[in-house]
Parts: C-alpha cells; sequence; structure tokens
C-alpha cells in the first residue's frame, strides 16, 4: 500500500480502530457490571442455611408436644423433624419451596428422591431464626424394629431435603441440606454433593 492509498484510506483505518476500541470497552464494561452486581448480591443479598434440625416428640399426630427437643440417644416412636432456617443475609429471604425427606436406612442413595415438594411463601427476616413443621411430610412413626435397628446402630435415621428461595435479582436458588441422627450428639449435618449443594434453578 503506498502513502497516497493509506492516507485515502486513513479515515476508514480510524473508524474501524474506534470501532474496535469501542466494543472492547463495552465487553470491559458488562464484565464490571455483572461482577459488581454478583458482589452486591453476595454482600446484600438474602443468605437463608438450614442452621440446625430436631426431633419432638408428640402424643398423637393431634396432641401436644411432650418433649421439644428429642435428647439424643432413643428415638420415641412417634415425633416430628423440624428444620430451622437462619437468614444470615442483610435483606429478607424469601422461600417458596420446601422438601423434607426422612429415612431409616444402613445408607442412602447416591442421588436423593424428593417426593415431597412444597409451594410456601415464607418471608424470613435479615438474622432471623425459623423453625419450619410441615405436617405430615415431617411426621414420623417407627416401628420397634426400626427404633431396636437405630439404637443399635444397624441403621442410622435420616433428614434430608431443599428449600428454594429468590435473590435480589428475582433469581431462584436451590439450597440442600442432609443430617443423620447421632445417639450421642442428636442430629448432625453431613456433606454429600448430591444431597448438599447450593445451586440456581
Amino acid at each position: 500500500m503506498d502513502r497516497t492509498t493509506l492516507f485515502d484510506n486513513f479515515p476508514n483505518i480510524l473508524t474501524a480502530v474506534s470501532t474496535a476500541v469501542i466494543a472492547a470497552f463495552t465487553v470491559v464494561l458488562a464484565w464490571v457490571g455483572r461482577r459488581q452486581a454478583g458482589l452486591m448480591i453476595a454482600i446484600e443479598g438474602p443468605a437463608p442455611v438450614i442452621d440446625a434440625i430436631k426431633l419432638v416428640e408428640y402424643t398423637d399426630i393431634e396432641g401436644p408436644a411432650v418433649v421439644d427437643p428429642v435428647p439424643p440417644g432413643p428415638i420415641p416412636q412417634f415425633c416430628r423433624v423440624l428444620p430451622e432456617i437462619y437468614n444470615l443475609g442483610r435483606t429478607p429471604a424469601h422461600v417458596t419451596q420446601f422438601s423434607l425427606q426422612w429415612a431409616v436406612s444402613q445408607d442412602l442413595p447416591e442421588a436423593p428422591r424428593y417426593d415431597n415438594i412444597k409451594p410456601t411463601n415464607l418471608r424470613i427476616e435479615r438474622t432471623t431464626r425459623l423453625w419450619i413443621r410441615f405436617d405430615p411430610d415431617g411426621n414420623m412413626t417407627l416401628t420397634d424394629s426400626e427404633r431396636q435397628l437405630i439404637q443399635s446402630g444397624r441403621s442410622t435415621l435420616w433428614a434430608y431435603g431443599f428449600f428454594a428461595h429468590k435473590h435480589l435479582l428475582g433469581e431462584t436458588y436451590r439450597v440442600g441440606f442432609l443430617a443423620r441422627w447421632n445417639l450421642v450428639a442428636g442430629f448432625q449435618f453431613e456433606a454429600r454433593p448430591n444431597y448438599t449443594y447450593e445451586k440456581k434453578q
């Protein structure tokens, strides 16, 4: 390309370079904006977690609670599983779904099966703890055989499930939880990839 041609094409070259610079700048601004939005959600958004799980003994399905919570050790014949949600975030948490399961077995399948999924409309204020009772999903009537297996350590009482909540930007996240009954300490949380997670729906 000679000097004359280069000079004639200079405006086009300048326009192309300017367009490329603007495009690159736009990409950088979009990345910064997404990063700032993510940081805002992480800092200012709700952060609900399952903070504890307890057993509460009842006389029967309609009767009042007689032991709250059931202490570590043998499990009564009829009780209810109650999870506690704690909002660690700076803004209220809006819980839109909840699933609570329990099982008596030596171990659990590799992936959970959620049979009980209920729509909810729970608002949990910042730094607030809330015990949640879901009937009949949390109702637990154990046979004498199941109680003996748990007491002898040949089986375990498991409580697991998930809840869904909305973030500041309207995105819904699902949080899974899993706990097992310890005869010395009561319910203790356990981490397993397919049971304990936080992911966008």
